[in-house]
């Protein structure tokens, strides 16, 4: 006599193995959040120092002082998101670690509900019970979560955000209502805000729902949708183009310059991660609005062959579509095994442990202690030197590359020498020197490989210009008068005019 595989006992059984997986991943994941803690990415103080001078009254400018606003942060969302830090007056960097990791707590919930509203006809209680629940632990055990919870960067909302698109367009199953097509191009048009490159996978949410629902009255709400959500874009498009005097963000003129496939490697080391790697491989014979999401996650994975982008610890750029990637791998792997009930007594348990595995096997401890160093040397090179600006009698300019901390922490003039925030550089980056010492800046900040003498460390920021630049300083009677290290081989040499 078989045993039914939805009795009672049994299914309890299996939300007690779920449950009790969750509750492990969760001390994990808030150990790794603990040992992590301090470190917060120099960039995110660029969208602090933005979101504090907004509510300060200076509109969307890097410097106060700047005639123009400047387009130099990623995410006017999250600008608006870090302006409770500053209008309750606490600090920026522990106000983002806390609300990213209520973002991070919320898609893990939502990738669980995702995948068991696509396995809810399921007959099988591994399949509606647990993979739900092993989905979000595995989320959660990816180590560079845990990076993107404490970074302070936009990155925790955006997947938050996809995941919640993801949801929609799976529960359109049920059919389209008129509040539920509202909701969803308001979803889309918050991806767009929140990071611009997730237009794409917006607009792949939106043809995977058109074309998988067969009643025309749905499909109409939908084109309804979409051209509102195309309709605010537009309109979003058209005002930061008339605001900022610039066609394109200023990132996109630093990162997308060259030709060539810039970010091929970055990609490969997303899809080696065993997890990521996993989950393609059971998203290929993904069918239905799964099959959809899992095209916009390789049409945005492919996007990022192209720019020449930072992309930072924890794979920060791509992190996004990951919540897609569980979602349809167990989704798909769900189905194929609710066909046969021994293959699902089999198999399941076997497939859940090895996610969980692959998850796990994401920890690096070297990039762990690399991180820990990282936010060590950030106050400590970085950060004293802008609190050593602030303590000066009277506010001046400096010229340095990495702007972030230094900016916020001293709230002098900076004169991006990469071109992140700086219109003129970034679009012609030829007129870097010119545009350096017309300001005549009180301190000029060059990294250097060696200490004893000035070697410029060329890294991704494509410091190259560094050496005339420091050729120029000397000329000008500028001279050293601070050498930092910030880590080994890498050595701030501050100038003073």
């Amino acid at each position: 006599m078989k045993s039914d595989p939805n009795s009672r006992v049994q299914r309890f059984g299996v939300a007690v193995v779920g449950v009790s997986i969750l509750l492990c991943a969760l001390a994990y994941f808030g150990f790794l959040y603990v040992s992590i803690w301090h470190y917060t990415m120099d960039d995110s103080y660029i969208s602090f120092r933005y979101s504090r001078n907004m509510i300060d009254g200076y509109g969307l400018r890097f410097n106060p002082t700047d005639a123009l606003p400047t387009e130099g942060f990623t995410s006017i969302l999250w600008l608006i998101a870090m302006a409770p830090a500053f209008l309750a007056k606490v600090p920026a960097d522990a106000f983002a670690k806390v609300i990213n990791l209520c973002f991070v707590l919320v898609t893990a919930l939502f990738i669980g509900f995702c995948i068991a509203k696509a396995t809810e006809k399921r007959k099988h209680a591994y399949l509606g019970i647990l993979f739900p629940l092993v989905g979000a632990s595995a989320y959660l055990c990816f180590f560079p979560v845990s990076i993107l919870s404490v970074s302070g960067m936009e990155t925790a909302l955006s997947a938050l955000l996809v995941t919640l698109g993801a949801y929609q367009v799976l529960r359109f199953e049920d059919g389209v209502r008129l509040s539920s097509a509202g909701v969803f191009a308001t979803t889309l048009l918050a991806m767009s805000l929140v990071r611009p490159d997730l237009s794409l996978l917006a607009v792949a949410m939106l043809l995977t729902v058109f074309f998988t629902t067969s009643r025309s009255e749905d499909k109409r709400l939908l084109i309804r949708s979409g051209l509102c959500y195309v309709l605010a874009g537009t309109l979003y498009f058209g005002w930061r183009w008339w605001y900022f005097s610039s066609f394109l963000p200023l990132p996109f003129y630093i990162k997308a310059a060259g030709s060539g496939l810039h970010g091929v490697d970055s990609v490969l080391g997303f899809l080696k991660e065993p997890l990521v790697a996993l989950t393609v491989a059971l998203s290929l014979i993904a069918t239905g609005k799964c099959r959809g999401l899992f095209l916009g996650a390789l049409a945005y994975m492919l996007f990022f062959t192209k720019p020449e982008h930072l992309m930072g610890e924890g794979h920060r750029f791509l992190m996004p579509i990951l919540p897609i990637l569980i979602v349809v791998g167990l989704s798909t792997a769900s189905k194929t095994l609710n066909k046969n009930t021994y293959k699902v007594a089999a198999a399941a348990p076997a497939l859940l442990t090895l996610l969980m595995i692959g998850s796990a096997m994401s920890i690096d401890p070297g990039e762990m202690t690399f991180l820990n160093a990282y936010a060590k040397a950030l106050k400590s090179t970085y950060g004293a030197i802008g609190e050593t600006l602030k303590n000066e009698s009277r506010s001046g300019v400096v010229a340095v590359s990495s702007v972030g901390l230094i900016s916020y922490t001293s709230n002098w003039s900076v004169i991006d020498m990469f071109g992140l925030c700086n219109a003129t550089i970034a679009k012609h980056p030829d007129e870097r020197l010119d545009v350096t010492f017309r300001s005549e800046p009180n301190y000029i900040i060059l990294v250097s490989s060696r200490r004893e003498r000035y070697t410029p460390y060329v890294s991704q920021h494509r410091s190259d210009f560094n050496q005339k630049i420091f050729d120029t300083a000397i000329e000008k009677d500028y001279h050293v008068t601070q050498i930092s290290e910030f880590l080994p081989g890498f050595y701030l040499f501050v100038l003073k005019r």
